[in-house]
């Protein structure tokens, strides 16, 4: 039998939940510094500004601030961009579904990280989830 090494691996991408908040630093890194991570976005759709078709382009060419000109089939792009700026768009609209989900899923990001705070901190979850 032939074999090239041993996979003996101790793998350190998680680590137990009563260990991340046993400190201000690891309760800063682990709740809230990774709401942040996920604001900028790192592909198309994704993030609040700088991402091809995200909320930027929802609120700039949905809005007058800008419009993007269509040059014969150049920049048609089937017609998305002349849809954002005459509000003709529908259910499929490419951008208004990544705002959607980028919203969606910080909302969702936002309470996970708050969470451990209610538990490391002496503040009630009824003052940072009013209405629950």
């Amino acid at each position: 039998m032939l074999c090239s090494c041993s996979l003996n691996e101790a793998p350190q991408d998680q680590i137990p939940e009563e260990a991340a908040y046993t400190s201000a630093e690891k309760l800063y890194q682990n709740a809230v510094a990774t709401l942040y991570n996920y604001m900028g976005g790192h592909s198309d759709g994704e993030g609040l500004q700088g991402t091809c078709r995200g909320v930027y382009d929802l609120q700039t060419f949905g809005s007058d601030e800008a419009m993007l000109p269509t040059r014969g089939i150049d920049w048609f792009d089937g017609g998305l961009w002349q849809e954002m700026y005459k509000h003709s768009w529908n259910p499929g609209n490419e951008i208004v579904g990544n705002a959607w989900k980028f919203a969606s899923a910080n909302s969702a990001h936002s309470i996970t990280g708050l969470m451990p705070l209610t538990k490391a901190t002496a503040i009630p979850p009824s003052i940072l989830f009013p209405g629950m």
